[in-house]
């Protein structure tokens, strides 16, 4: 869920940059139907501001993936205790049950030794 919620996190700042961009690039091209006198000033202006947000943008999204990078491998680490320790659990139980088991096979030899001398012992040959 936290994965979900930081990765619409990372589209919804992708797209804020790119509304950004959207809008140097407007005035860029609004720039080159003014006049040629004044439109060198303002594509050269527009162009070092698109520049800039493009790096932003791009900087924005590389962090973000960074992140989610982490939060993915803490998320798995995490998830490997849990299977780890639930694992551990099942383990005990299940030796409990083989001690059970052996406990009970002990009791059947004793019971099964106890019928055999008794039927050695009531045997009349």
């Amino acid at each position: 869920m936290a994965t979900e919620v930081t990765l619409v996190e990372a589209i919804v700042g992708a797209l804020g940059a790119l509304g950004t961009a959207l809008s140097s690039w407007a005035l860029l091209t609004r720039a080159s139907t003014e006049s040629r006198s004044k439109s060198a000033e303002v594509q050269s202006a527009a162009a070092m501001q698109l520049t800039q947000q493009q790096g932003q943008f791009t900087s924005s999204l590389i962090s973000r993936v960074s992140e989610l990078e982490t939060t993915i491998k803490d998320e798995r680490v995490r998830c490997d205790e849990r299977v780890n320790e639930e694992r551990a659990r099942c383990d005990g139980e299940l030796e409990k049950r083989d001690s059970e088991i052996g406990r009970i096979r002990c009791e059947l030899v004793k019971i099964q030794r106890g019928h055999d001398a008794k039927v050695r012992h009531d045997d009349p040959r």
